[in-house]
């Protein structure tokens, strides 16, 4: 996918500094910076490592490289101080293309400099390739910046850190702090190094002052490597703190990605959801909720899962996961957070993470058959719904059939947000998501009895009768037009939400059709945009159009309106269960949600989806660059749709 790189200067900063690029090692590791090559995130770096003991580390911030040809001087690095941007490399760069690996292309006025970046799959390690185009000789030299401190942190000048620098045999090896791995680096062509330890004061990060958060660094570097190259050779630069046995130029060789997705966006989603899937330190199998900053979180694994696995044919990485959290299981939840390093525990403060684990389940036996389900996960399936039947689930309890969850001071489901000290968006009460996966997960534990499977607790079939019978009163709002988002003890709450969209796209639901169809009709009407459904309607005094300012402003606003993408998912998926012309239908969606597969992977974060955007237009992208459930629900979606458009 090659990126347009406009001719203004005001529009090229703008386009350059905004678009960001992210690698993954597979491991919770990853390179990650904007196409201008500058960082503007304390979560940018080339070498992002995570360590079972300390997290994720950054190791490598940066570098600032040089290319000096008939003795004139480029620059080739961007970055950002107070009121001012030096380098300015970004001013040089032709072309940007990524299929699916970032390659940047500065023009040096008779010559070409491509520098390509590539993570192999289970290493801590980071390779720049440089490239020559053109006939001329040129001289590099490249200053790197280190970083050796947690993501979530700022580094300040200190006295403490090692700046020397190890030469042996080739390699050059830094060890700025003890008790942390040292950084090699090596070359296929020889590097020379130049002492020149030094510190660059107030590094800025403009994201970061956008958000209200410390935005200034200074970075320690420990001199310069330089090497002269010409258009016949291609030098790749290693940074890594592995112990590796190949050279350089092999470690490109094998970990480069064979298969181009050539302007295809849905296959560069594709082959970028592989960022979201890891081996965490436990050796299990799992999802990395989204980029630079989020966490094995179960809720999002289990809504991410069916998209990164299921929609591109991958049932047995389905089932690994789905293990993975089965074996976590206790009390009837699975945990809203695994545990990041060894010295942390894992969390159970989400209600809803286990009943999307029985839709999860439900979907992956819908691909390999009810009666190859493994024997393990009906069991957590069963564990789970014995729990509520047991009453033993945390901050839950069944109330006639129904699922009563929270207090006035919890925020359980996926609308937890907290601002000002207390819940933006309280939904304490019977929500009607959880009740509508829980009516489902009891019919999905009945159609596993009838293939074969042990046969359910007897008393699922009273409690789903009863749930059956009080839905449509506790839920429909007749004058409304639509579901009520959740009920307590005030009542209905009447605010118009995309919640009911999941008790409409569930294959077992618990209210007529033609109900259905009146509450899809208001949701179509109120939240829908071609970037996701509103999280409030319009109309609604508490509505939030832009998501921006400070921590508590931005999350006063994350659930007031602001459009979600994942929610296309169980959009799509009721407008194609209730229509009466699905294939005409799947044709308006795909048409519809063009921009978002079309034009939206080549913004913010390069092959991936934002968690969020505005909820009015301009519907600027913002939080994360790339989240996994956002990524699986598009392709789980154009895969859907597809299926429809074609007999």
């Amino acid at each position: 996918m090659i990126l347009t790189v406009p001719t203004q200067e005001n529009e090229r900063e703008s386009a350059l500094f905004s678009q960001e690029w992210i690698l993954t090692n597979g491991r919770g590791g990853y390179a990650s910076t904007t196409v201008a090559g500058c960082n503007t995130r304390k979560y940018h770096g080339l070498l992002v490592a995570a360590l079972p003991d300390a997290g994720k580390l950054v190791f490598l911030n940066r570098l600032e490289v040089t290319a000096t040809v008939d003795g004139q001087v480029y620059e080739l690095g961007t970055a950002c101080y107070p009121g001012a941007i030096a380098p300015r490399g970004h001013a040089l760069i032709k072309t940007v293309e990524c299929d699916p690996v970032p390659s940047i292309t500065h023009s040096c006025g008779p010559v070409e400099i491509t520098q390509s970046f590539l993570m192999p799959r289970d290493q801590a390690t980071t390779l720049v390739r440089f490239a020559v185009r053109g006939s001329q000789q040129v001289s590099f030299s490249m200053r790197p910046f280190t970083g050796y401190r947690s993501m979530h942190c700022l580094t300040k000048r200190n006295d403490t850190i090692d700046l020397s620098v190890q030469l042996s045999e080739g390699r050059a090896t830094l060890s700025p702090y003890p008790g942390l791995p040292r950084m090699l680096i090596d070359a296929a062509i020889p590097l020379d190094f130049q002492e020149g330890a030094a510190w660059y004061y107030n590094n800025e990060y403009g994201w970061e002052r956008d958000r209200g958060f410390d935005h200034h660094e200074d970075l320690p570097t420990p001199g310069t490597f330089s090497w002269r190259q010409t258009a016949s050779d291609a030098n790749v630069v290693r940074f890594t703190i592995e112990n590796p046995k190949d050279t350089p130029a092999a470690a490109w060789a094998l970990a480069s990605p064979n298969h181009r997705v050539n302007g295809n966006p849905i296959e560069l989603l594709a082959a970028k959801a592989d960022d979201f899937i890891v081996t965490n330190g436990r050796n299990e199998r799992s999802i990395i909720a989204g980029y630079h900053w989020f966490g094995e979180w179960g809720r999002d694994a289990m809504i991410a899962l069916p998209g990164l696995t299921l929609a591109r044919d991958l049932p047995e990485l389905a089932r690994e996961i789905l293990e993975t959290y089965a074996l976590h299981e206790k009390d009837g939840l699975i945990p809203n957070y695994l545990a990041a390093t060894s010295n942390d525990s894992h969390s159970y403060n989400s209600i809803d993470a286990s009943l999307w684990f029985t839709r999860a389940l439900q979907l992956y036996a819908q691909v390999v058959g009810p009666a190859q389900v493994p024997a393990t996960l009906v069991r957590a399936l069963s564990s789970i719904i014995k729990a509520y039947l047991d009453d033993l689930v945390p901050y839950a309890h069944l109330e006639s059939g129904a699922i009563w969850a929270g207090s006035v001071d919890t925020q359980l489901t996926w609308m937890d947000a907290n601002a000002y000290g207390r819940p933006v968006t309280p939904r304490h009460g019977f929500a009607i998501e959880l009740n509508a996966l829980w009516f489902n997960a009891l019919c999905f534990r009945d159609e596993l009895a009838q293939n074969g499977h042990p046969a359910a607790d007897p008393r699922m079939g009273e409690v789903r009768e009863q749930l059956q019978g009080r839905f449509v009163r506790t839920f429909w709002m007749e004058s409304a037009g639509h579901f009520a988002d959740v009920v307590n003890e005030h009542g209905q709450n009447g605010l118009l939400r995309p919640n009911q969209v999941f008790a409409l796209a569930l294959p077992y639901r618990a209210f007529p059709d033609e109900l259905g169809e009146r509450a899809l009709r208001a949701v179509r009407d109120n939240l829908l945009t071609p970037f996701g459904l509103r999280t409030l309607a319009p109309k609604d005094p508490g509505f939030c159009a832009r998501y921006s300012g400070d921590s508590d402003q931005r999350d006063s606003a994350y659930h007031q309106g602001t459009v979600w993408p994942w929610l296309i998912g169980a959009y799509v998926d009721a407008e194609l269960a209730l229509s009466r012309d699905p294939e005409h239908r799947a044709a308006e969606l795909m048409d519809y949600l063009r921009p978002l597969w079309d034009e939206h992977v080549r913004q913010a974060g390069i092959g991936g989806i934002s968690e969020i955007f505005d909820a009015t237009a301009p519907q600027h992208p913002n939080g994360c660059i790339t989240q996994a459930w956002s990524v699986s629900e598009l392709l789980r979606v154009h895969k859907n749709l597809m299926q429809h458009l074609q007999p």
